[in-house]
């Protein structure tokens, strides 16, 4: 294991020794940092989970700019163990189809989940139905993928082991680099890249956890999967 943003740098330097007057160590950070992101998406490389407290009324909650995928919403009445419920995913065409009336419904918990809006923007939301009629302790837990928006302390100190840097990592930068000065060269890192990254997602995801670290079957929650 290393630290990625040192030792790709590092590994660049090796290889393209003439890098340093093109591309600065600000720069080649930036490039990993957008390899990150698309490590973290298509390898499903860092897990990590968020809290949100119920407020009566509410049917919608902002979610942070980090979160770019969702693996579970578990529902924790005491706002501690998150052992209730699973939320089922669902969305708008389904609660029309349901209940036309949806909007205004209440309930005790929250059965359902319905993602709003792209992951990773400003304006992602998370609408949790039915809404809530009386509040004490609840919230939910989300399992999400997570992504580093920036190049901060956080990502200088994430590692990786050496083989996925050679074999992701690497290549990814170098396509970048080379992408507005030899297309041909960029697009065979780049397909390298892209070839070992199912390699890579299967380090990461178990095959018992129905392809999501951290997820929780829905079908063995206490409430089914209608909506009702």
């Amino acid at each position: 294991m290393g630290a990625i943003v040192s030792e790709v740098t590092a590994k660049i330097r090796n290889l393209v020794p003439e890098s340093s007057g093109r591309w600065s160590d600000a720069a080649l950070a930036a490039l990993i940092h957008q390899a990150e992101m698309m490590v973290g998406e298509q390898c499903d490389s860092d897990w990590t989970t968020t809290e949100i407290s119920l407020v009566a009324g509410a049917l919608y909650y902002p979610l942070p700019v980090s979160m770019i995928g969702v693996g579970s919403v578990v529902l924790g009445v005491n706002g501690t163990d998150f052992i209730d419920d699973v939320l089922f995913p669902c969305t708008i065409a389904d609660l029309d189809a349901a209940d036309v009336d949806w909007r205004d419904t209440g309930g005790t918990y929250p059965t359902h989940y319905c993602l709003m809006g792209a992951p990773g923007s400003e304006s992602s939301r998370i609408l949790l139905w039915p809404k809530m009629e009386t509040v004490t302790a609840e919230k939910v837990q989300i399992t999400h993928l997570f992504s580093y928006t920036a190049v901060n302390l956080s990502l200088v100190a994430r590692s990786m082991p050496a083989e996925v840097q050679d074999s992701v990592y690497v290549p990814l930068v170098m396509g970048m680099m080379y992408a507005t000065i030899d297309q041909q060269r960029a697009n065979l890192y780049f397909r390298s890249a892209f070839e070992a990254m199912p390699s890579v997602r299967s380090r990461f995801v178990s095959p018992y956890s129905g392809g999501t670290p951290g997820y929780t079957d829905p079908t063995t929650s206490r409430v089914g999967g209608q909506l009702r």
